[in-house]
């Protein structure tokens, strides 16, 4: 008996999967590329050292290995990404000041962490196809699915988390099979029918049953070599079909998609783009569907916001004091993240909010004006309220 998801899916299952279902597949990579590949920017820090961590961060190729680190998170419910450095020891702490040399990515069913009593990681052991060696838990950057109670499964899994084909896999069988259905009941829906004249007095014969074998055989014949049926005048061939049915059911397919986004919260008319993962998808910005827009950009952004922005920031700090150390950078500063929107807003929309930005503020200071002509604050009061953007002051008075 399974005690847990990792012995019922191991790795291999899980990337066979990955490899052999398209579908799951698509609601893998999508995500990820599209959380890892919008881009970010970087502020509260000189332009000097935003220059230098922008070119640290493309000579690491930081967004390629994210999306695959995300991936592999999605796929086999977690992974790390190991910093290496100059440092032979490994199973030691990342000291400030060690200079990042490159990126490497390992999921799950590669890493063994090594808890201690309050289930905090304090190293891992990775195991390759070639090697395996020992990390301390600071050469890491982790990428963690949702947390499992510990009596629910294995401290492993529970460690990282449910890999992600376990909560949708019910959800993709059935769109695989309705969608399999289908294709049989298009091979099924037209029937040949082979019309025999006399049918009754010939079978009421000494020979009649094998002449309308032959009849039918040779009918069968003539349809396969000629796309005609070779028949004689007496007897007719057609095909009989029906169409009514297959609305119906196209319509059954349709709503399987439903429980497939329900699942993976991927809007419908996203989810079954004809179009690849490239953060342009065209039916959107094209306004055929306002709302997924708004509900996929949530869902990417909940993926920047508790796995990227996390091991994003620790690599920076690592970054800026290595910089710092080498004397490239007069000292460390720590930058804030924000990350670009997926969908960039069209220039009508653009406009509107800063409209509606602008008249916020000048009622702002209308009001701010009314105290002041109450003598209920001074200006240096009312200064500081439009400094801080502080209404508090405002809302008590009222």
């Amino acid at each position: 008996m399974a005690t847990g998801f990792i012995d019922y899916y191991s790795p291999f299952e899980l990337l066979e999967f990955y490899e052999s279902d398209a579908l799951f597949a698509k609601v893998v990579d999508m995500l990820a590329d599209d959380a890892a590949l919008t881009g970010f920017s970087l502020s509260g820090i000189s332009r000097a050292a935003t220059e230098y961590l922008q070119k640290q961060l493309d000579s690491l190729e930081w967004d390629i290995t994210a999306a695959e680190a995300l991936r592999y998170q999605r796929i086999f419910g977690g992974a790390l990404i190991f910093i290496l450095t100059d440092e032979e020891n490994l199973e030691r702490p990342l000291q400030p000041g060690e200079s990042v040399k490159g990126l490497m990515v390992y999921h799950s069913g590669q890493c063994v962490p090594h808890l201690d009593r309050e289930g905090n990681p304090e190293s891992f052991l990775i195991r390759t196809n070639s090697r395996e060696f020992t990390v301390h838990h600071s050469r890491c950057l982790l990428f963690k699915s949702d947390p499992l109670p510990d009596h629910a499964t294995d401290p492993i899994t529970g460690f990282w988390g449910i890999p992600m084909f376990i909560r949708i896999h019910d959800a993709l069988d059935t769109v695989n099979s309705a969608h399999a259905k289908m294709a049989k009941i298009l091979n099924n829906a037209v029937q040949p029918v082979f019309m025999v004249s006399n049918l009754a007095e010939l079978l009421n014969t000494e020979e009649g049953e094998r002449n309308v074998q032959r009849r039918i055989e040779a009918a069968s014949i003539g349809k396969g070599l000629y796309s005609t049926a070779i028949i004689s005048e007496q007897d007719s061939f057609k095909y009989a079909s029906g169409t009514d049915f297959l609305v119906d059911n196209a319509r059954i397919v349709d709503q399987t998609y439903e429980i497939l986004c329900a699942v993976t919260g991927i809007p419908k008319h996203i989810l079954t783009d004809s179009t690849t993962a490239d953060t342009t998808r065209r039916h959107v910005l094209g306004g055929q569907d306002r709302s997924s827009p708004e509900l996929y950009q949530n869902l990417i952004r909940d993926l920047q916001i508790h796995q990227l922005k996390p091991a994003l920031l620790r690599l920076l700090e690592i970054i800026t004091e290595a910089g710092a150390a080498a004397g490239e950078l007069k000292e460390p500063e720590r930058a804030k993240v924000s990350f670009l929107p997926l969908y960039p807003a069209k220039p009508l929309d653009a406009a509107a909010g800063e409209l509606k930005a602008a008249q916020a503020t000048l009622k702002r200071v209308q009001t701010v004006q009314q105290y002041m002509n109450m003598e209920a604050i001074t200006p240096e009061e009312a200064r500081k309220i439009l400094r801080t953007k502080d209404n508090s002051f405002l809302e008590a008075e009222r």
